[in-house]
């Protein structure tokens, strides 16, 4: 995973990774574009660069923190924009390997005809796997604070979900859904 500079090699990690994925049994978490009221919004590749464990406190539950950096694209209005995010969640893990955590992160989406950027929140749970590697599927909800006069800058009202899968090498592999909000009374 390299920087923004090679827009045709992205998309075709993107599409192994997803090949990949697919391949290993793992296909029917990636999803299609999609779903109810949600919109395909982004998809990515990247790189845990740390799997942390902390105190566990007086909770007596194991704490844990991630961190990862991807690139991927945006998808919006019929455009393909690329973009990356760095990312931190922290939370714990039940006696069951499930994590419950809360993250925030940095967004940029080189946009023309300069680019825009966001902060977001979330919150997630995962079914980790019994590697000590952060691996597992981790899903959850996204609230974007992206630049009030920026391109994206009406997604700061809605949520949107994301699925994030980690191979036990620290490989990641990101799907975003954005909400549509509802054209007609019918569908509120």
């Amino acid at each position: 995973m390299g920087y923004l500079d090679d827009l045709d090699q992205l998309h075709r990690d993107i599409d192994a990774a997803e090949e990949q994925l697919r391949a290993s049994g793992a296909g029917a978490l990636l999803g299609g574009g999609q779903l109810n009221q949600f919109e395909l919004f982004g998809k990515s590749i990247g790189r845990l660069i740390a799997f942390t464990i902390l105190p566990a406190g007086e909770s007596g539950f194991t704490h844990t923190s991630i961190s990862f950096t991807d690139r991927g694209f945006y998808f919006i209005d019929g455009n393909v924009i690329p973009g990356g995010t760095n990312t931190t969640f922290k939370g714990f893990l039940n006696a069951h390997g499930i994590f419950y955590g809360q993250g925030n992160g940095m967004s940029i989406a080189m946009t023309q005809p300069e680019r825009t950027s966001g902060t977001w929140l979330t919150e997630g749970v995962a079914k980790v796997l019994p590697s000590l590697t952060g691996a597992g599927t981790y899903r959850g909800s996204m609230l974007y604070n992206w630049a009030p006069n920026g391109p994206f800058a009406r997604l700061n009202g809605m949520p949107a979900i994301f699925q994030l899968v980690i191979d036990e090498l620290g490989f990641t592999f990101g799907t975003i859904w954005r909400w549509i909000e509802p054209t007609s009374d019918a569908n509120a």
